[in-house]
């Protein structure tokens, strides 16, 4: 009986730190970033994909809103951006936010991203899902 209790004891202990690096919340990603993402995108409706280059930060807090600015170069044009949104984050380490955008100050349309979390928060790697986008982007914790 005492080496069953000894064996459970260990094997709790041993599965504990796999189990809770496993386990994700907007606690998680909480931080600053910066933000790289490259790929191409409609600019308007029925506009052939662009090539397009985001280099930014990112802070976040505690309930998942995360503050963005950054720069945009669509195909060499250079734009000011800056993004809001609230991150719904799930214990597998997936999650989606809704971003509200501007470029050079302007409304833009909103940007829905699916994410992953990787090494407990430092790196977050996106993928915009709306109509016309073909970005990937990556958030590193600074």
């Amino acid at each position: 009986m005492k080496l069953c209790i000894s064996l459970v004891t260990l094997l709790s202990l041993a599965a504990g730190p796999a189990l809770a690096d496993s386990i994700c919340s907007t606690h998680t990603i909480r931080e600053n970033y910066g933000v790289t993402c490259t790929g191409n995108l409609m600019p308007g409706p029925n506009a052939p994909l662009t090539p397009v280059r985001i280099l930014g930060t990112c802070t976040s807090t505690l309930e998942g809103v995360f503050t963005c600015e950054g720069t945009m170069s669509l195909a060499g044009t250079i734009m000011s951006q800056t993004m809001t949104g609230k991150a719904v984050v799930d214990e597998n380490c997936t999650g989606t936010i809704k971003y509200t955008q501007t470029l050079d100050g302007n409304p833009a349309p909103d940007m829905n991203i699916r994410f992953l979390i990787f090494e407990n928060g430092q790196l977050i790697k996106g993928l915009p899902v709306d109509k016309g986008t073909n970005l990937a982007c990556t958030l590193k914790r600074m």
